[in-house]
């Protein structure tokens, strides 16, 4: 039995007896001592490159050439802001490490078992605080991951559309790493596609609502305050925020919702997976039904 095999059987069994937060640890094989003078995320661009399809992940594909991931996992353990602070001198270096290390690390749970149809069933541990990962010589979990991002970021909620959380109802997985040089355009790109995708977001005339990522109507308070930050003004409303951060196709469609009720909506469980069958569809390309 692969190391793997036992390890999600370990998760399965411990959090079912104890309900306590399980651990996902690196190879410690693969772990580089001394750590190296310059931090590289060649890895998880090739990741990224060879197993992400318009958004969703080739799961069987990943866990067959799964060394590059594995490769990330143990260099992020080791070596982060925290443990290496000069190879991250700003707040987009620690920003853009935060955020490809949640993606990482979702990738990293998954693979327990990559044919599990959703990672939120009720017999698995929560992803976002009941499993446990080695992060910057520390044990973490999702959560805080997360936390710390908007406290690095000063609040700035386009990071939660850059976190992909192994789901078809979160935001979709980029194609590139998120890097510092670029960090502010892959927010605003991140965010525009989130409110795109119609698992996040519905616009439904008949009953004069706005259908939303929960993400995003349970943090509307976050959102208005990311608003004031930015303009230096108070919001009117959480509906000028998001046509604020929408694509033009979108925000011509907010524009029409005007008066509309924002309410939350149905998240969808199913794993984010890409499989030949589908070809070249893509969560954009998808409708919700309420």
């Amino acid at each position: 039995m692969r190391r793997y095999d036992v390890l999600t059987a370990v998760l399965v069994g411990a959090w079912v007896s104890g309900c306590t937060p399980v651990a996902i640890k690196p190879n410690p094989q693969l772990i580089p001592r001394p750590l190296p003078t310059t931090f590289s995320d060649k890895d998880w661009a090739a990741v990224l490159r060879d197993h992400v399809k318009n958004g969703l992940v080739d799961y069987a594909g990943l866990q067959r050439n799964r060394d590059p991931l594995d490769r990330y996992y143990a260099l992020i353990s080791a070596m982060g802001p925290s443990t290496a602070a000069d190879q991250f001198p700003t707040r987009y270096h620690r920003m853009a490490y935060g955020i490809n290390a949640y993606n990482a690390l979702v990738l990293c749970a998954v693979l327990e078992d990559p044919t599990r149809p959703s990672m939120y069933d009720v017999s698995l541990p929560p992803l976002e605080t009941g499993i446990t990962f080695l992060l910057d010589g520390r044990s973490t979990t999702l959560r805080a991951i997360e936390q710390r991002l908007l406290e690095d970021s000063g609040g700035d909620v386009r990071v939660i559309f850059a976190l992909s959380r192994a789901a078809m109802g979160s935001p979709a997985l980029r194609f590139e790493p998120y890097r510092a040089d670029a960090m502010e355009q892959q927010l605003q790109e991140a965010a525009a596609a989130a409110l795109d995708n119609p698992y996040l977001l519905q616009i439904d005339n008949s009953q004069h609502a706005i259908f939303a990522w929960l993400n995003i109507v349970s943090r509307q308070e976050a959102f208005l305050e990311y608003w004031q930050s930015r303009r230096r003004t108070r919001a009117p409303t959480l509906l000028s925020v998001l046509t604020d951060m929408a694509s033009p196709r979108r925000r011509q469609a907010l524009n029409g919702a005007i008066g509309y009720a924002i309410r939350p909506m149905p998240f969808d469980r199913r794993l984010n997976r890409w499989t030949p069958e589908r070809g070249s569809a893509s969560p954009g390309q998808a409708v919700w039904q309420p």
